[in-house]
């Protein structure tokens, strides 16, 4: 991997690595309820989450006008590729949710409350018990808005299979979701591959 750029601001790299680092402990200590959610042992995840794979996005969403048309976001519609999101507490609303019913939900914005994400990886290795959840967000709170995104990711070379509680048998252990590349991207630090589900 290459090394990230830090900006020249005193303290920032140690605030950022630290906040990651408190991240990764709330991601991890979250496994154990998928987990028997899913009827496994409540450590079933651990082993794949020894060395796990993360990234930190900061984002900032400028002021939208409230006559927006409808196909102007600060983020377009999409889940993410990840395991899980989780997103830090925001004082401003702007993140809204997919129903199942294609209808969109406003998350509020609770103070102190977390948002948790299910992505790609999720629906995949659960086979679909988990869904990932479609967001989108778009910023009419009359400010600016900032958010703070954590993607994880289980290791880097662990096989994925359907949890065995997802599947009638053994041979039905490929999971119904398939992941196909969409599209390369490089990033700054590592070259990695974008996926999206095909049903």
């Amino acid at each position: 991997r290459g090394r990230n750029r830090w900006p020249n601001l005193p303290g920032f790299r140690e605030q950022i690595l630290a906040t990651c680092d408190a991240f990764e402990r709330l991601a991890l200590s979250l496994l154990p309820i998928y987990a028997r959610a899913l009827d496994r042992p409540a450590d079933y995840f651990a082993r794949f989450f020894v060395d796990p794979m993360y990234t930190l996005r900061m984002s900032h969403y400028p002021e939208q006008s409230p006559s927006a048309p409808d196909n102007e976001f600060g983020i377009a519609p999409h889940t993410d590729t990840s395991f899980l999101t989780l997103l830090a507490p925001n004082t401003v609303p702007g993140l809204s949710i997919r129903r199942q019913d294609g209808s969109w939900l406003d998350a509020p914005a609770i103070p102190g409350a977390y948002v948790v994400n299910g992505g790609q990886l999720m629906r995949r290795w659960t086979n679909d018990t988990f869904l990932a959840t479609p967001h989108r967000a778009i910023n009419r709170s009359g400010g600016e808005r900032y958010a703070l995104a954590f993607f994880c990711d289980a290791n880097i070379d662990w096989p994925i299979a359907a949890v065995p509680t997802t599947v009638a048998s053994v041979a039905d252990r490929t999971p119904t979701t398939r992941l196909v590349p969409a599209a390369a991207r490089i990033c700054r630090s590592t070259s990695s591959s974008v996926y999206q589900a095909v049903e």
